[in-house]
């Protein structure tokens, strides 16, 4: 997963043949190694930026729905996503958060929104997919491609309104 711009940017997790907690920031120079995640997991989702960020949801071995938060310089486990979760998407802010998407085993079209303390579940999107990838915040967001589970790669795009998600 990762979050932020081109000049500041936090790459979260994911693995390199093994599992990784991995967290690094980058500068718009260079990247370096910071605070780990509490737990290795890849095909996760994040948002935020290099200063307060979530990762949230994906796989170690088994589906999660782990949420962290990244305070500038290190993670804390904060409320876990209703629906545990991997090759999820997401956007928004630590304070308030979009996550939708995923697979839990079997391909899905759950969205839950972050209220910067808990997930709650929320319109899910008209076409199930994983590996999808989302932007925007709460209020305006896109979700868009994806793999709907029959060895199906999709270009769908869908709209969120803040309340629905439109094609």
């Amino acid at each position: 997963a990762g979050c932020g711009d081109v000049n500041n940017a936090l790459s979260i997790g994911g693995t390199t043949g093994a599992i990784v907690a991995t967290t690094e920031k980058w500068s718009g120079t260079t990247w370096a190694t910071t605070s780990n995640l509490n737990q290795a997991r890849h095909v996760l989702a994040g948002c935020g930026n290099v200063n307060n960020a979530l990762s949230f949801g994906g796989f170690t071995g088994t589906v999660v729905a782990t949420t962290e938060k990244w305070s500038g310089t290190t993670w804390a486990t904060t409320a876990a996503l209703n629906v545990a979760r991997s090759s999820l998407a997401g956007c928004g802010t630590t304070a308030a958060a979009l996550s939708f998407g995923g697979s839990t085993g079997a391909v899905v079209a759950t969205a839950e929104k972050w209220s910067g303390s808990a997930w709650a579940t929320t319109a899910a999107l008209n076409v199930a997919r994983s590996s999808l990838v989302g932007c925007g915040t709460t209020t305006a967001a896109l979700s868009f491609g994806g793999y709907t589970g029959s060895d199906a790669v999709v270009a769908t795009t869908e709209k969120w309104s803040g309340s629905a998600w439109a094609t």
